[in-house]
């Protein structure tokens, strides 16, 4: 995988490079399964930059100045997920990601 995001909530999702300014934002089941819950590019505009489409999905955009870091996604032991999310967690994630995907579409 890539890194880790920081800060509540996206502290349990990880980011890996795609190609160019593409990434994909990504997050673990208990049940090692991988849930790809964004793919986009990262850009300057917030309207179409996928931190931010990210950021409106969890309902949580980190506070202006505030230091953020490029932990490693897995555990180097074991290359396993640091934190992975319970099924219902990772359903409302999933949920929360179509109604947004549904409104920006409008």
């Amino acid at each position: 995988m890539g890194y880790r995001l920081t800060g509540p909530v996206i502290e349990r999702l990880c980011v890996k490079h795609v190609r160019g300014r593409i990434r994909a934002v990504v997050t673990f089941s208990l049940d090692d399964v991988a849930w790809v819950l964004l793919v986009g590019e990262h850009l300057f505009d917030s309207e179409v930059n996928v931190y931010d489409e990210l950021y409106r999905l969890v309902g949580h955009r980190p506070e202006p100045g505030a230091k953020r870091t490029k932990p490693p996604c897995c555990d180097d032991a074991e290359s396993t997920p640091s934190d992975a999310f319970g099924e219902d967690e990772v359903m409302e994630l999933v949920a929360r990601m179509r109604s947004v995907a549904q409104h920006s579409r409008r």
